[in-house]
């Protein structure tokens, strides 16, 4: 009788972990996992989910979407909720201004009228992204003085238009119809000139807008937002001009996707080093794009 053949040696998986941790912070770890080299594809997705839920601490039934980047690289996107949306960081939650050329941009605090309204809620709360998209413009006052700027998505906070315009940019302020309001609120408090406030959805087309330098922060997260987005800025954008782009990673899916529609519409993107970044604005989650149309440095 032939012996029985040993059990073949498990496979160690390397996995990314994305988490939703709570309504104030996103999680992203590293861990590993050994499925069983013979292991089916669901059977593998399973070792690597529970893998992602020990590292994480979080209940057995938290939802993970599973995505192989090689068989021994995996991503796994954990979330408690079943609409999983991206969240305001906090890393500069005790800032009271930022300083652009001598004058005091005050940040927004919430604005607990628009509650109820996910769209305008979103819009109305002040996100790391602009924070530091806004730090960087002002280290260079030459890319706006004299510049017709769009910011796309600029929420309550708007803070790079609005820095854009103290130095020296005709800036029109975007966002949805349903953020008007408190974007319009913003505009009215802050004594910054040049400033014009527009609705524009993405999907809809630009109504006319050009510009030569947008800006955008924080504003692409889910995969349908990527190619509404692209077609927008490129259809912004006359030859050499200029996308500024504040990036968070929530999905390495959507950042993949994202880089691949901007190359395609012959955007070439390049990221900004960090230590180019304004100094004490340099927060590990976000990354700082340029994105330029024509390949004008």
């Amino acid at each position: 009788m032939a012996a029985a053949a040993p059990p073949r040696e498990a496979r160690r998986v390397t996995v990314l972990v994305e988490h939703d941790v709570d309504e104030a912070t996103t999680t992203r770890i590293r861990c590993t996992a050994t499925p069983p080299a013979d292991a089916s594809s669901a059977d593998r997705d399973a070792a690597v989910a529970d893998a992602a839920r020990r590292a994480l601490r979080v209940e057995d039934d938290s939802l993970v979407d599973v995505r192989w980047r090689r068989a021994d690289v995996a991503t796994a996107a954990v979330s408690r909720r079943r609409d999983p949306k991206a969240l305001p960081g906090r890393a500069f939650a005790t800032l009271a201004a930022l300083d652009v050329k001598g004058a005091s941009l005050p940040l927004p605090a919430r604005d607990a009228v628009v509650d109820g309204n996910h769209a305008a809620a979103t819009a109305a709360t002040p996100w790391d992204g602009g924070v530091v998209l806004a730090a960087y413009a002002a280290t260079r006052p030459e890319l706006f003085r004299g510049k017709s700027v769009v910011e796309l998505g600029c929420g309550a906070a708007a803070l790079p238009g609005l820095a854009a315009a103290l130095l020296g940019a005709s800036v029109v302020l975007t966002d949805v119809d349903e953020a008007m309001p408190v974007v319009r609120r913003r505009v009215d408090s802050v004594a910054v000139p040049n400033v014009t406030v527009a609705a524009l959805d993405w999907r809809g087309g630009v109504g006319g807008l050009a510009a030569d330098v947008v800006l955008a922060a924080d504003v692409v997260w889910l995969a349908d937002l990527v190619e509404p987005f692209v077609a927008c800025a490129a259809a912004l954008l006359a030859d050499g001009g200029r996308l500024l782009l504040a990036h968070q990673t929530r999905s390495t899916a959507v950042d993949d996707a994202l880089f691949e529609a901007l190359a395609r519409r012959g955007l070439a993107c390049s990221e900004v080093p960090r230590g180019d970044l304004a100094p004490d604005f340099r927060p590990d989650h976000i990354r700082v794009f340029e994105v330029v149309r024509g390949g004008v440095g």
